[in-house]
Order: C-alpha cells, then structure tokens, then sequence
C-alpha cells in the first residue's frame, strides 16, 4: 500500500521536471533576440513620429540659441507630447535649478523664449515638416513649453518637480 503513493509522488516530480526544463528551453527560444527585432514591425502614427523626431531633433541638433547665450545649456528638453485639449504639441523643458537660481529675470527670459524657438521652431516644425505637415509652418501656434525644475525649496525624501514658466501663443509666463 505504501508503494502506490511513493510511485505517484515520484512519478509527479519527474513530470513536472520535464515540463519544467521544456517550458524553459521553449520559452528561450522564443524570447526576441535583436536580430528578431530588427523584423518585427512596430505601428505608430504619424503624431507619435513627429513626437518622437522632435525629441531627437531636440537632442542632436545644436541648439540655435547656443552662439547666443552659453547658459542655454542649462534648459534642456526632457519630453514632446500631444496635448489633445489645446491641440499643441507640448515640449516639457527642464530648466537646472542652480542656474534658474542664479539668473536675472531678463536673462533667465531670454533663455527660455530661444529654448522655446529651439524646441518649438527648429525640432517642432523640423519633424513636422518631415512628414509633410502644413503645420510646420504655423508652428508658433501648434507648439507651446511647460518649464520645469526640481523643487528645491521643500526638501524631503521624494524629489518633486515645479513649474518654472509657461509659452504659449507667443508669451512667456513665470509661475
């Protein structure tokens, strides 16, 4: 009697076993190496392009306001979305909290406003027009920029963002 249920629980050990070592060596070999990567297709739509060009655009291009002013590199583009109820292109800008600190208004104004030129006129309308879009020559009117920066001001465990400035419709606005 005793020899029934060790067979039984022999017996499930090594099936499971086996379907263990199977499931891993099929799995494996359907993992995506990136060589399958470079086959399998990925939809997006033609925003979702434009979005992710300006980003590049953004990062590769040299800014357009650098020979202008060495501390535009203290503004720097962290992310472009579509912001679906103004209908704009959003570009979201960091602005590094020890310059912003630092900076007059007038300069920390000049700054931003050629960011919003870099960001909005050369990688906005750049990307845009790569795809064909009329836009891109409207793009004063399809692009604003929410600056942002650490708050320094409340220390805490979490790091939090703050709103720095807004350019929208050709005007710049300090929070």
């Amino acid at each position: 009697m005793r020899k029934l249920p060790l067979f039984t629980c022999t017996l499930g050990v090594i099936i499971g076993v086996i379907l263990g070592t199977a499931a891993t060596v099929f799995s494996q070999s359907r993992a995506s190496s990136l060589a399958d990567l470079t086959q399998e297709k990925q939809a997006l739509t033609k925003m979702q392009w434009v979005l992710l060009n300006a980003m590049v655009l953004a990062i590769g291009e040299a800014p357009q306001s650098a020979p202008l002013m060495e501390s535009s590199r203290f503004v720097t583009a962290s992310n472009f979305m579509y912001d679906e109820n103004t209908k704009k292109i959003v570009a979201v800008a960091f602005v590094e909290p020890r310059w912003l600190s630092q900076a007059s208004v007038q300069e920390a104004t000049k700054v931003l406003t050629m960011r919003t030129v870099d960001f909005c006129g050369v990688a906005v309308r750049g990307a845009l027009a790569d795809v064909g879009s009329p836009a891109a020559l409207k793009w004063q009117n399809n692009c604003s920029v929410h600056f942002v920066t650490w708050d320094t001001d409340h220390p805490s465990k979490e790091l939090s963002s703050k709103d720095v400035a807004f350019f929208n419709n050709g005007k710049l606005e300090f929070k």
